[in-house]
C-alpha cells in the first residue's frame, strides 16, 4: 500500500466563469432564479468531482476531462469551471474568450498536498515518516524562527543513524528553509499574506495530523535492526533519492538529461530536496529529479510502485 505524510499545504480551488451572476451562484451553492441554468464543469474522477457532488445535484454540474475543461467552458457545455485558483487561469480564461472573466469572491481549500511513499515489508513504513517528519521539522523551524543556515548544514560527525528516529531533520531547515521560507515565494502564501487569509499551511501542534505517517496497507512491524533496511538502506548504498515531480505535458525537454531534471524550480522540488537533505546527510545534490506528466497521474503511481521513483 501507500502511506502519506503530513499535509503541508492546501492548494485553493474557486469558481470562474464569463457570467459574473452564474459564478456568485456557484459560489453560494444556490440553484434556483437567475441560477436555474448553472452548469458547472469539474474534473472526472477527482477530489475537485467529489467537493462539486456534495454540494451540487448531478445535473448541475459536468464531469470532463481536465484538460479539456477551459474548451468545454468556451462551447457552452457549462457556463462555471471549478479549478485550481490562480491568477493565470483566469488570464488564459479571457484571453481565451475575449471577455471579461470572473472568479467566486472566497476561495475554497479542498485539496490537501503530501508526500506519497509506497509501504514495503522491509522497513518501507519508516521511509514514509522520514517524509513525515521532515515536513513537521519545517513546520517546527517556522513556528521558532530557525531559518535557512548553510553554516549548520554540515554532516554528521560520525556515521549516519540507522534508526529513522535519530536523524537529525532540522539538517531539513539549516540546509533547505524552513515551511515559511519555501512557500513564500510561491502564490498560495503570497495570497495568504496579502490577504489576510490564514489557510495554506499546517502549523505547529494544531491538530492537523498525526506526527506518524498513516499507512494502507498492511501494517506489520518489521523485525528490530540495526542498519537502514528496505527503502531507507537502497538510498542509503545508491547514495541518491529519486523524487517524482509533475511537470505539465509542453514541458521544455532541454532541461532533462541521463541525470534527471536540471534547472527546474518549484514547490515540488523542494520538498524533494528536504527529503534529500534530511536522509543524505544534508546532500541535496543527489537528489534525482524524475519527470512525470499532469496528464497521466496513474503513470505516475505505477513509477512509484515499481521502484522507479521513491516519493512523489
Amino acid at each position: 500500500g501507500f502511506a502519506f505524510s503530513v499535509p503541508y499545504y492546501y492548494s485553493t480551488t474557486s469558481y470562474i466563469g464569463l457570467n459574473e451572476t452564474l459564478v456568485h451562484c456557484a459560489e453560494k451553492g444556490e440553484r434556483f432564479g437567475e441560477c436555474l441554468s448553472l452548469q458547472i464543469c469539474v474534473g472526472a474522477n477527482t477530489t475537485h468531482e467529489t467537493h462539486v457532488s456534495e454540494l451540487f445535484p448531478s445535473d448541475f454540474y459536468v464531469p470532463v476531462y481536465h484538460d479539456a475543461a477551459m474548451s468545454n467552458l468556451l462551447n457552452g457545455t457549462c457556463n462555471v469551471l471549478f479549478t485550481n485558483m490562480h491568477a493565470e487561469r483566469t488570464a488564459e480564461l479571457e484571453m481565451d474568450s475575449g471577455r471579461n472573466a470572473y472568479s467566486a469572491m472566497v476561495p475554497r481549500f479542498v485539496e490537501p498536498h503530501a508526500i506519497v511513499t509506497r509501504h514495503e515489508e522491509d522497513g518501507g513504513h519508516e521511509f514514509g515518516d522520514i517524509a513525515t517528519w521532515t515536513i513537521m521539522a519545517l513546520i517546527y523551524g517556522e513556528a521558532h524562527n530557525i531559518t535557512k543556515d548553510p553554516s549548520k548544514c554540515m554532516p554528521y560527525e560520525e556515521s549516519l543513524p540507522t534508526n529513522p528516529a535519530d536523524l537529525d531533520y532540522m539538517k531539513a531547515v539549516h540546509c533547505v528553509g524552513n515551511h515559511g521560507e519555501i512557500l513564500s515565494s510561491f502564490r498560495e502564501e503570497h495570497y495568504r499574506l496579502n490577504n489576510d487569509v490564514d489557510f495554506a499551511i499546517n502549523y505547529l501542534n494544531k491538530g492537523e495530523a498525526m506526527i506518524a505517517g498513516i499507512p494502507l496497507g498492511d501494517l506489520t512491524q518489521p523485525p528490530p535492526t540495526g542498519r537502514a533496511v528496505g527503502k531507507l538502506g537502497r538510498i542509503r548504498r545508491d547514495n541518491e533519492l529519486r523524487c517524482g515531480v509533475f511537470l505539465p505535458d509542453n514541458f521544455n525537454s532541454s532541461l532533462e538529461d541521463s541525470r534527471g531534471l536540471t534547472g527546474l524550480t518549484g514547490l515540488n522540488v523542494e520538498y524533494c530536496m528536504t527529503v534529500s537533505a534530511a536522509v543524505l546527510n544534508g546532500d541535496t545534490n543527489h537528489c534525482i529529479l524524475v519527470p512525470l506528466r499532469y496528464s497521466d497521474k496513474e503513470d505516475a503511481y505505477r513509477a512509484l510502485n515499481n521502484g522507479t521513483v521513491d516519493l512523489i
